[in-house]
């Protein structure tokens, strides 16, 4: 992924995600924890009941499922 890419992304770190991973499988609704930034070589997510964690090049997108609720 571009490093434009992984900032837009970081919008979407903290909340409820699907990710396309290389593959053709999916995680639908898990937690970006964070992002392969700055030192980290890998997306952290939480998918409820454990760790995964994805080098850059298995992911091919990442998207919000749950959009934040405006009050």
């Amino acid at each position: 992924m571009s490093s434009r890419a992984m900032a837009k992304l970081k919008e979407l770190e903290g909340k409820t995600v699907g990710v396309a991973i290389r593959g053709g499988q999916r995680i639908d609704e898990c937690e970006l924890i964070s992002l392969p930034l700055r030192g980290a070589k890998k997306f952290w997510l939480w998918t409820g009941a454990e760790d995964v964690f994805l080098a850059p090049d298995q992911v091919l997108d990442v998207w919000e499922t749950r959009p934040a609720i405006a009050r």
